[in-house]
């Protein structure tokens, strides 16, 4: 559960801090007091893209910090130890934004990733709203829900590896499969030009008897025009 959220110099918020206790929590306030802008807080705590907008006017960078309790079991508790970090003690996710519009992210005291930071909090929080449901038809939200429910996702990481060394080895294979058929097409080429060779039984040196008797066709054929010619 979320025990205290911290945020400074974030939209119309300077600094707060709110503690949370096990129960219901109301926050209620006029229009305007902040109480969207809270949630907004909690949404980016839990993953969601920042703005640069959503800085405090006149500030550099705004800082959100939640606290959370949770089981060892847990899938957070799991995924915090799958990347070397002890959950036992809790969850401490900080997100500083700037006025640039980029962002870090803290998980645990360790500077981390968006990426990382959406698979801690995967349903560690949910903030619903009246179209809130519309997220289950969201195909990038089912390989998770189907993970989650089968309770698979340990053994994503894993998968993932093996895909990873697969995919290399099976282009590899693929390529080599190529490459053997080309050798294939061409050793038929040659066997049927070694073929062709054999069966004109060329002997030693017919070329030259070729040119010989070209030459002496060559030399009837004027000689008979020339006996021709003389008898006419």
């Amino acid at each position: 559960m979320l025990i205290e959220l911290t945020i400074k110099k974030f939209a119309i918020i300077d600094d707060i801090r709110i503690p949370f206790k096990k129960g219901l929590s109301v926050l209620t306030g006029e229009t305007g007091a902040g109480k969207s802008i809270i949630i907004e807080a909690v949404n980016l705590l839990l993953g969601s893209r920042s703005s640069a907008d959503l800085v405090r006017t006149g500030e550099q960078t705004a800082e959100l910090e939640a606290f959370f309790d949770i089981e060892p079991d847990s899938h957070a508790a799991r995924v915090l130890l799958e990347q070397g970090m002890d959950g036992s003690e809790g969850l401490i996710i900080r997100r500083l934004i700037s006025d640039s519009g980029k962002s870090r992210v803290f998980i645990n005291s360790r500077q981390s990733t968006l990426d990382l930071l959406k698979q801690v909090t995967f349903n560690l929080a949910g903030i619903s709203s009246q179209h809130a449901h519309q997220g289950l038809l969201r195909e990038e939200n089912h390989l998770d829900i189907l993970d989650e429910f089968a309770g698979t996702r340990p053994g994503r990481k894993e998968i993932t590896d093996l895909y990873k060394t697969i995919l290399p080895l099976a282009a590899k294979i693929a390529s080599l499969k190529t490459k053997k058929e080309e050798k294939a097409r061409q050793q038929d080429l040659l066997q049927f030009q070694v073929d062709e060779i054999e069966a004109a039984a060329i002997l030693p040196d017919e070329d030259e008897d070729l040119d010989i008797q070209r030459s002496l066709l060559q030399n009837a054929g004027k000689i008979f025009e020339l006996v021709n010619g003389g008898i006419t």
